[in-house]
C-alpha cells in the first residue's frame, strides 16, 4: 500500500508536455475537455477506416463507407460515454467497444453475427501481433547492439 500516495502524485500529461503549468487543475480539466472530444472523433474515424478494410478484406455484404461509419459511431459513442464512471464504466465500456459496432455492423451490413464479430475483432489481433512483433524486434536489436558492445571491448 505504500505505492498508493505516489500513484496519486504523478505529473499529468499536460505538466509533462509543459502546458498549463502553473494554472492548476481547473486549466488541466478545461484543456481535457477540449482535447477529449477531438481524440473521440479521431478514434471513431479510424476504427471505422479500419472495420470497413476488414469489410473490404473479408469480402463481406457491404452498404458502404456511411453504414460502415454509422454502426462505429453510435456504437463506440454509447461505449465511450460509460467512461465518465471511473472503473466499473471503462470495464464495461471495453465489452461494449466490440459489441455494439458488431451488432451495428450485423444490422446495417445484413452480415451474420459470427462474420461482424470477425469484422471487429480482427484488426484488433492484427494490430496487437504487429505490436509484438515490432516490440521483440526493438529488444532484439537492444540485445544485438548491447552484445556487440560489449565484444568491442
Amino acid at each position: 500500500a505504500a505505492f498508493l500516495p505516489a500513484l496519486f502524485n504523478q505529473p499529468s500529461v499536460w505538466e509533462k508536455l509543459g502546458l498549463f503549468s502553473g494554472f492548476g487543475m481547473l486549466a488541466e480539466a478545461a484543456g481535457n475537455m477540449v482535447i477529449s472530444p477531438l481524440v473521440a472523433v479521431w478514434s471513431i474515424f479510424l476504427t471505422a477506416g479500419l472495420y470497413h478494410l476488414a469489410l473490404i478484406l473479408l469480402r463481406t455484404p457491404s452498404k458502404g463507407w456511411n453504414a460502415t461509419f454509422r454502426a462505429v459511431s453510435y456504437g463506440l459513442g454509447a461505449a465511450y460515454v460509460l467512461n465518465i464512471v471511473q472503473v466499473l464504466g471503462m470495464l464495461v465500456g471495453f465489452v461494449l467497444y466490440f459489441l455494439y459496432p458488431a451488432f451495428g455492423l450485423h444490422k446495417l451490413h445484413g452480415m451474420s453475427g459470427g462474420q461482424a464479430a470477425l469484422v471487429v475483432i480482427l484488426p484488433t489481433v492484427v494490430c496487437c501481433c504487429l505490436a509484438v512483433i515490432l516490440v521483440g524486434a526493438a529488444v532484439s536489436l537492444g540485445l544485438l547492439a548491447g552484445l556487440g558492445a560489449a565484444l568491442a571491448h
